[in-house]
């Protein structure tokens, strides 16, 4: 049998067949299509064939340059549409689909009139071999998973009322409209009726319904804020474009404490969960070096460790740049301001760096003390030994003040084989840890300590 490319799915079509032609399909007595890319005989002995279809795209309304049929047919729950084509030469660049390229590759679609009026039409389209290859990758050739492609929010209740499925993934709320609102989706009105008529169904019907939506630059939730408050739990995915680590955090939970994070990072399978994230984040950091410490914090209820990087160069520009990655840019700001009032370190005429590795974003004071560390180490070029670690609220008046759950941060950090601790003054209260702690009253006393210990390291070595 010769190899062809084939393709299942309920599906602006680049082939189509003459308007005259009237297809009375049969119907099949039971599921027994699989959607792997591949069809055989068996699947197809009952299908309506159809050799009359013309193409639409390079050429509109001629014949194919191949040889390609469709086949036809349909059970109590869906219809299925098949496509043969033979190809001499199969193009499908995977990596330019998401980049709005995608009729620079194979393409196949299929547009169906659903109100027998030429205007309102379900529109399906997919690259054949970009869904066999991303089922295979992904090991989800027989998941339990039925896909629907429809913007019209009746529509869209009408099967999740026939099917009552378990949980319904809503992908995007912004292209959801509705047509009792006079107004394009995306729009306030619509996306507010969309959320309510999707939560209201949510929760008569005992179905758990996800909501993915849009984000500003600001990295806020596009749209009108009173969606998060018409639902249970808001959850925003982070991670850098060019970093393989994916941050799950929760901002809002009716069920639960809100700042919990979950640590994803992208594989070959697509995303699976990171059991350890500090020892994940901390696994690239390679030999002590000046500007770099490690800081134990607090993501929701889950200790965190994470290595905290920062550079000081001097500047030819009258204004020094202040550069944030990960970190609040007013809270370092806050940081340099004390250590030139209270310490007497001058970072006028410097360029300071500041980054969090592994793309994490941190929003707790208690990051003070390790982000005034890096910055003494680089300024001064000294080296902290690896197994310190840091943590602790700096104020106004440079005092180090104490931080909550100080005694998951220890235990996570002995966990990873730290062995000495610095951290506010009431850190020695913390029972069963073996670590070596230091406390510290202010900020002037622990940079005098940091820079004399450091060196005396130095010499040592």
């Amino acid at each position: 049998m010769k190899k062809l490319l084939t393709l299942f799915f309920i599906i602006n079509s680049l082939l189509s067949f003459s308007q005259d032609i009237i297809l009375e399909l049969n119907k099949i007595s039971e599921e027994k299509f699989i959607l792997d890319g591949v069809v055989s005989d068996q699947e197809i002995d009952e299908a309506k064939i159809l050799e009359v279809i013309y193409e639409e795209s390079p050429s509109f309304n001629t014949l194919p340059s191949q040889e390609t049929i469709g086949f036809f047919t349909y059970s109590d729950k869906f219809l299925y549409v098949g496509v043969k084509a033979k190809r001499t030469k199969v193009i499908a660049p995977l990596t330019t689909r998401d980049n709005r390229a995608i009729w620079r590759g194979d393409f196949t679609g299929l547009a169906i009139d659903t109100y027998g009026d030429a205007r309102n039409n379900i529109i399906l389209n997919a690259n054949p071999a970009v869904v066999k290859l991303r089922a295979k990758r992904l090991e989800l050739e027989e998941s339990p998973i039925h896909l629907g492609s429809d913007t019209n929010l009746r529509n869209i209740l009408t099967t999740l009322e026939k099917e009552k499925p378990d949980l319904a993934i809503i992908d995007s709320i912004q292209t959801i409209w509705s047509d009792k609102v006079e107004s394009a989706p995306g729009t306030v009105s619509q996306v507010r009726a969309a959320a309510h008529e999707l939560t209201s169904f949510a929760k008569r019907s005992n179905t758990s319904i996800v909501l993915v939506g849009h984000v500003t630059k600001e990295g806020q939730i596009a749209g009108p804020r009173v969606v998060e408050h018409m639902v249970d739990t808001v959850l925003y995915f982070e991670g850098e474009r060019g970093n393989q680590f994916r941050i799950l955090r929760s901002v809002k939970n009716r069920f639960g404490p809100a700042d919990e994070i979950g640590v994803f990072e992208m594989t070959g399978l697509g995303l699976q969960q990171v059991i350890n994230p500090s020892e994940l984040f901390l696994s690239s950091r390679g030999a002590p070096s000046a500007g770099s410490c490690v800081f134990a914090g607090i993501e929701g209820t889950r200790p965190l460790l994470v290595e905290i990087q920062a550079l000081v160069s001097p500047t030819p520009l009258s204004q020094p740049r202040r550069s944030v990655i990960g970190w609040d840019s007013n809270r370092l700001a806050m940081i340099l301001a004390v250590l030139e009032a209270r310490c007497e370190i001058q970072f006028s005429g410097l360029d300071v760096y500041l980054n969090v590795a592994g793309g994490l974003k941190i929003s707790e004071p208690a990051a003070d003390l390790a982000v005034a560390a890096a910055l003494i180490s680089a300024r001064e070029n000294i080296i902290i030994p690896e197994s310190y670690v840091f943590f602790g609220e700096v104020s106004l008046s440079g005092a180090i003040r104490s931080v909550g759950k100080m005694k998951n941060r220890l235990k996570e950090a002995e966990k990873l084989g730290f062995k000495q601790v610095e951290g506010p003054k009431n850190i020695q209260s913390v029972e069963d840890s073996n670590l070596e702690v230091f406390e510290n009253l202010d900020l002037l006393s622990f940079v005098n300590k940091l820079v004399d210990d450091t060196k005396k390291q130095t010499l040592g070595t």
